[in-house]
């Protein structure tokens, strides 16, 4: 048998968990503003601010 294929596959795997690896360390300060509003809405719901009837 040939080993060649599985060292390529887990070659493939290794690289490609650090090319992911370090697309996520360079993208950690970044937010996108749609994700801010979801923070938002989250904190309206954790303080009940999103009630209609004003209570």
């Amino acid at each position: 048998m040939n080993a060649a294929p599985g060292r390529l596959r887990l070659a493939l795997w290794a690289l490609a968990a650090a090319l992911g690896s370090l697309e996520a360390f360079a993208g950690r300060q970044f937010m996108n503003p749609d994700g801010i509003a979801h923070l938002d809405i989250a904190d309206a719901y954790r303080l009940h601010a999103h009630r209609c009837d004003g209570r």
